[in-house]
């Protein structure tokens, strides 16, 4: 995973990502293809993100959704931050909230089902040892999925895209297209795939766009927040260290003051044989 003093800039991140998939019905079209179970014809853009002021950046979701000709919805983000439980848990709430936008929408729950994909560029989440991971619903028993579950996540992990071997991946666009992701320097090798060529080339675009001005103040934002929670847990460790020391000391006290009334209790009956207690 690539690092960097600011991430805004670079290709890739979630910033740009939502930039593209925003701004290119190429790529959408072609996630779209992945994701579904039947020919996707077109899509079209419904959100483009939940950001705004927040005190804990909960609202700092950089994702888009869209849908395509059969109304199916698509939830597809980028998480570079490594993703444990809490985000799991994230992703599955959210997914339900779109999902219950559609009952509320249709007054009923005779739905089509939501399918979210993650790009994950972070270290392999743990127990998740392939590229690529379907969460869907299943009875644990017999191993059985649900037929068209109501939500279908899919996460892509680009750090293990070496289990795909490399004639796989040139002759796939959406597996070329991931590989773009895999570092900060895929991007700069010549491209054979069209859709790659056009993320490449909405790349440059995106350097010089208003957007990156926007972007700049969320990571500013997302900093800010990050600041604040590293502070408040040093100053609670802190706390805790201080109160653990008050109670150390009373502890050490009490301790001594028994041992003292033991040596007096002692030095009594031993001089005047008598029960000091």
């Amino acid at each position: 995973m690539v690092e960097s003093t600011s991430c805004v800039p670079m290709f890739a991140k979630d910033y740009f990502f939502h930039y593209l998939l925003y701004n290119s019905a190429e790529v959408r079209l072609m996630i779209g293809n992945y994701l579904a179970e039947h020919p996707v014809q077109w899509t079209n853009v419904l959100s483009n993100d939940e950001y705004g002021p927040t005190d804990d950046a909960k609202k700092m979701i950089l994702d888009v959704v869209f849908n395509d000709d059969l109304d199916y919805h698509y939830d597809v983000e980028m998480q570079n931050g490594d993703i444990g439980r809490e985000e799991l848990v994230r992703f599955i709430c959210y997914a339900s909230q779109l999902l219950e936008k559609e009952v509320k929408k249709g007054e009923n729950y005779n739905v089509k089902s939501i399918r979210m994909l993650i790009i994950y560029t972070g270290k392999p989440i743990e127990k998740f040892k392939h590229f690529t991971h379907h969460i869907e619903f299943m009875e644990k028993e017999s191993c059985i999925i649900l037929e068209d579950g109501p939500i279908h996540i899919q996460i892509i992990q680009t750090q293990r895209l070496e289990e795909l071997p490399m004639d796989v991946i040139r002759k796939n666009s959406f597996y070329q297209f991931v590989h773009l992701f895999e570092n900060e320097e895929n991007h700069l090798e010549e491209q054979s795939d069209s859709v790659c060529k056009i993320a490449v080339e909405m790349y440059r675009r995106y350097l010089n766009s208003d957007d990156i001005i926007k972007y700049y103040q969320m990571e500013r934002d997302r900093r800010y927040v990050n600041t604040e929670k590293d502070k408040s847990k040093r100053e609670g460790k802190e706390e805790g260290i201080e109160i653990g020391r008050e109670e150390g000391i009373e502890i050490g006290l009490a301790k001594e003051n028994e041992e003292l009334k033991s040596k007096i209790q002692k030095l009594i009956q031993g001089r005047y044989q008598d029960d000091a207690k």
